[in-house]
């Protein structure tokens, strides 16, 4: 019975131990399945590394975990997917650069030259290596680019493509370049294309130029160049500097803008259309002796011809109506054999000048003669004043006035070699209208008006003809007794005043 119980209690230990192994072999299964620790994994998570296959078996430690607990984080077993897409072919760009000419009806033939940036493509060049650029279709000169000769030829196709001018500071202060051709077809030269190229002597254009943009040859030694018939316009100082001596201006030309021709040494001009003319347009053309207006021309502007000193031989057409201020101021030179006046003339517009004889037909103003030489002049019926200073110290031979004449301004004829003066109905003389001059003897109508020192400083006074009766001469110059201490009339005193009842002898 002993021995029945010990193998009982045998059984049973050993019945415990198994329960015992398979226990622990069951929780060494569950650790090899549960979720690798969060902490760890994230230390040495490589975003970069490649999915795993689903042939491959991940590395698990078969150790016993620290925890029991599921986390809730969930490690991806392929590559995340990013929000950039990676393109497969090269993006289009905004900017089309057409390799043939556009189809475009838009500006199929431009006449300026592009402002500062092109818009079709980039430079390409032609077989002497002068560079140039794509702009609506036409290519444009842009710059000497690789080019090294001394005379170049701008053509009318590069690749393909029409060429149609000459960009803006394309060859600006270029040293080398010496003569320039540009092909039929070329129509533009721009801004200050040639600008300061001091050794260009020779441009040769095409029958197609129409416009010369502003300082496009400005202060460069030009002396071979025609200007073709079919050229518009010429640009603000365009040619200043111009080395050449005798120039025709052909009468296709509608603008000639300012300054175009300062400084040059044109000698010759000669203008056969009805241009406008820019103010400064041949200022200080020290070497200019002769010029040719046509018919036509309205507008002599201000400065045209300013210090023009050799100027000798110029024609004033009578379709002339507005010249400016200081026109001709200094042409010292200059005789005009015929001048006649219709429009506006502005301060100083005829100063100094030679003038055999002179037609007015129109109010003029201040300084218009100033110092001129005048043999005659006649200012005609409708004229009714004659500004400030308007023949101030001028020689002036005869002249007859109107009977519209009404005014004459302060200093007007002040300081003038003038003899004789008849005024035909009442007149206003302003101060000073005659002070200083060498007038001898004037009529002055009835009702007439003197302000003070009309004739001051008249040393040569002889005879003043007045309409009016001897008591109505002292009203008017308000001289009671007509006495000397009334100095700004005292030259009266020593002329004859010979009134409409008799006459007052001088003292």
């Amino acid at each position: 019975m002993k021995k029945i119980f010990s193998i009982m209690l045998a059984l049973m230990l050993l019945l415990t131990l198994c329960s015992c192994n398979e226990s622990t072999t069951n929780n060494n299964l569950e650790a090899t399945s549960a979720p690798t620790n969060t902490t760890t994994n994230d230390n040495t998570l490589d975003s970069t590394q490649p999915p795993l296959s689903s042939t491959e078996t991940p590395n698990v430690s078969t150790s016993t975990p620290n925890t029991t607990t599921n986390t809730t984080t969930n490690i991806p077993t392929t590559k995340p997917e990013t929000t950039t897409n990676i393109p497969t072919t090269k993006p289009e760009t905004t900017t089309n650069a057409p390799t043939t000419k556009p189809t475009t009806t838009a500006n199929t033939n431009p006449t300026t030259a592009p402002n500062g940036s092109t818009n079709d493509s980039s430079a390409i060049y032609d077989s002497n290596g002068i560079e140039y650029i794509l702009s609506d279709g036409y290519l444009w000169a842009s710059s000497y680019g690789t080019c090294t000769q001394k005379n170049i030829t701008i053509p009318n196709r590069v690749n393909g493509i029409n060429v149609i001018g000459v960009y803006s500071s394309a060859f600006i202060a270029n040293s080398t370049i010496e003569s320039v051709t540009f092909s039929e077809g070329i129509t533009t030269i721009g801004e200050g294309a040639f600008l300061a190229c001091n050794r260009l002597k020779t441009v040769n254009f095409p029958s197609t130029i129409k416009r010369l943009e502003l300082s496009a040859f400005s202060d460069c030694a030009i002396t071979t160049m025609t200007l073709p018939n079919g050229l518009t316009y010429i640009g603000k100082g365009c040619f200043q500097g111009l080395k050449i001596k005798k120039l025709s201006i052909p009468a296709s030309v509608q603008t000639i803008e300012k300054n175009a021709f300062q400084k040059s040494d044109l000698e010759e001009v000669i203008i056969l259309g009805k241009t406008t003319l820019g103010s400064s347009i041949f200022k200080q053309c020290t070497k200019l002796t002769s010029v040719t207006l046509p018919e036509g021309i309205t507008d002599i502007p201000s400065q045209a011809f300013f210090e023009c000193s050799s100027l000798a031989t110029m024609n004033i057409p009578g379709s002339v109506v507005n010249v400016g201020t200081n026109a001709f101021y200094g042409c010292n030179s200059l005789t005009l054999s015929q001048l006649t006046v219709k429009g506006n003339i502005s301060l100083n517009s005829f100063s100094n000048l030679n003038i055999k004889n002179l037609d007015i037909y129109t109010n003029v103003t201040q300084c218009a003669f100033l110092s001129a030489s005048i043999q005659n002049v006649t200012i005609h019926e409708g004229v009714t004043s004659i500004g400030n200073d308007v023949f101030e110290r001028a020689y002036i031979g005869s002249i007859t006035l109107p009977s519209t004449l009404t005014s004459v301004g302060s200093y007007a004829f002040y300081g003038t070699t003038i003899n004789k003066v008849v005024f035909t109905s009442a007149v206003t003389l302003g101060h000073s209208a005659f002070k200083g001059s060498t007038i001898k003897e004037i009529t002055l109508p009835a009702g007439s008006i003197l302000k003070n020192y009309v004739f001051c400083d008249c040393s040569s006074l002889e005879t003043i003809h007045y309409g009016g009766t001897k008591q109505q001469w002292l009203a008017m110059i308000q001289i009671p007794n007509y006495s000397y201490n009334y100095s700004d009339y005292k030259e009266l005193n020593n002329a004859t005043i010979i009134c409409s009842d008799g006459t007052i002898f001088p003292k």
